[in-house]
């Protein structure tokens, strides 16, 4: 715990970094840059200390960078599809709605989470009840 403390101290002081020069330059946005700036580095920090302590394996590292790059792409499709939809509550439940479709779709895909986990565990509360 205490090194996860210390690098959230770390991510903290990027955070503070950023909201105290950015706003010159990009405004407002720079409070959204510093909280990525904060959760990319505490993240990745956090990654190191658990592969260094021999905690997390590779197979947990490859379904994290699988998940980035579905998100990323759910991402950019739902921006496209808010995009061509000039409504704003419309676009927005309608892109919504496309990203977490796409991101169900492409998640069972490639098989990077088990649907057969979730459905025994469903079954099981049925039984229990």
């Amino acid at each position: 715990e205490l090194k996860t403390l210390k690098n959230y101290i770390i991510s903290a002081i990027l955070l503070i970094i950023s909201i105290y020069f950015l706003p010159k330059y990009i405004g407002t946005y720079s409070l959204i840059v510093g909280y990525l700036l904060m959760s990319i580095t505490s993240s990745i920090c956090n990654l190191f200390m658990l592969k260094k302590r021999k905690i997390m394996n590779n197979s947990f590292l490859k379904v994290i960078v699988n998940m980035l790059i579905i998100s990323t792409l759910c991402g950019f499709i739902g921006y496209f599809i808010y995009n061509l939809i000039k409504n704003y509550i419309i676009g927005l439940l309608i892109s919504g709605g496309v990203m977490g479709f796409c991101m169900a779709i492409l998640i069972f895909t490639f098989n990077i989470a088990d649907f057969k986990i979730i459905m025994l565990n469903k079954k099981l509360k049925r039984a229990n009840n």
